[in-house]
């Protein structure tokens, strides 16, 4: 958004880039994801590759590989990525919305445990070991359970269940209610801005971000 505005493309001293959707979107998106050319791209996720562990998808060039340090040993495939984010609803009060992410640390914790019982250190290193007898499926049929209660008509505010909440890595002066979820508004009224010479939609509001 940020590189679109303010260049019309890619932030000179940064290229990464992220897709975030509504719940609802992106299950039609998986739907569809058999219309991909896979000697273009490929959509990643536990679905597709059952030893990717990551509670949010990837659209994966064919044909490259890219490996994260300390991620040598996992068996899921690799490549040069674009993160495909689902954003959910949080519960309206702000009680269950901190109970909420606490219970969303935990279960991200679990799918990361491959990586977490080699990368840590000392008693870290001890307790992701012992939380690895856990199975990952644990973990998704719990974010399932959040993922069948979002709706692009429901008022809820919204967030990435399996990533750190947004208010809690960049607005942690921001009161309590504010730091757990975006307003969903975000997500439904869009218009077009110009990135890297095509037309790609994003939030109309996007002072707000």
């Amino acid at each position: 958004m940020l590189g679109a505005i303010r260049h019309k493309g890619f932030i000179p001293w940064d290229d990464d880039a992220d897709i975030a959707m509504l719940r609802e979107d992106y299950d039609k998106f998986k739907l569809h994801m058999d219309e991909l050319d896979p000697s273009v791209c490929y959509f990643q996720d536990h679905d597709t590759d059952p030893n990717y562990f990551w509670g949010y998808g990837k659209l994966r060039r064919t044909g490259t590989k890219y490996v994260r340090v300390g991620q040598e040993h996992l068996q899921c495939k690799t490549g040069i990525f674009i993160d495909i984010f689902s954003m959910d609803d949080v519960p309206l009060s702000t009680v269950g919305q901190v109970f909420q992410d606490f219970r969303c640390f935990c279960l991200r914790k679990i799918l990361g445990l491959e990586v977490g019982k080699y990368s840590q250190k000392g008693f870290m290193k001890v307790w992701y070991s012992l939380l690895s007898h856990i199975p990952q499926s644990f973990a998704f049929k719990r974010l399932e359970r959040y993922a069948k209660k979002s709706g692009n008509g429901t008022p809820n505010k919204v967030r990435t269940l399996t990533f750190p909440a947004v208010g809690k890595l960049y607005h942690r002066s921001e009161k309590l209610a504010d730091r757990y979820g975006m307003p969903k508004k975000w997500f439904l009224e869009r218009a077009e801005y110009e990135f890297e010479g095509i037309m790609l939609y994003d939030t109309k509001d996007y002072d707000a971000i």
